[in-house]
Formats: C-alpha cells, sequence, structure tokens
C-alpha cells in the first residue's frame, strides 16, 4: 500500500497560529483546512500562551464537523 492510499488522519493534535513566535497562520485557516481535508480533531497548540482560546472557540462554532481541543506546547523542566 502506498503513502496516497492511506486514510488520513483524523486529527492534527500540533498546530500553531500567529500568537507564536515561529507561525504566521491565522485559527481559522487551520479549520478550513481541516474541513477540507476531513480532519475531524485539531489542537491549536501555540508555545507557553493560550491567546488564541477566543479565536479557537469563535471556529469551533463556525466550524462545527472539526472539534477544537483547547490546548498549548509548554517546555517541562525537572
Amino acid at each position: 500500500m502506498t503513502r496516497s492510499e492511506h486514510t488520513p488522519a483524523q486529527y492534527d493534535l500540533h498546530l500553531h497560529s500567529y500568537w507564536s513566535y515561529d507561525a504566521t497562520a491565522e485559527v481559522e485557516n487551520h479549520f478550513k483546512r481541516a474541513r477540507e481535508l476531513g480532519v475531524r480533531y485539531i489542537a491549536i497548540t501555540d508555545h507557553h500562551l493560550m491567546d488564541a482560546f477566543v479565536q479557537v472557540l469563535d471556529c469551533a462554532e463556525r466550524y462545527p464537523e472539526v472539534t477544537a481541543i483547547l490546548s498549548s506546547e509548554i517546555a517541562v523542566t525537572t
């Protein structure tokens, strides 16, 4: 079976928006693309913050076929 024959993943749990220092994507673009690809679950995991929270909730209402997992990428030191 080739890669193109595989079923696409139903989730993407590591997406950054322009709120992260290393990304420029609009939050809504992640929802639009998820809908286009049939991705059902996404997590906007901006670095060390959740400033996209309100935008994620707003998009989740407008794209009910895509479930948003509220999250953040953080560093933990021990």
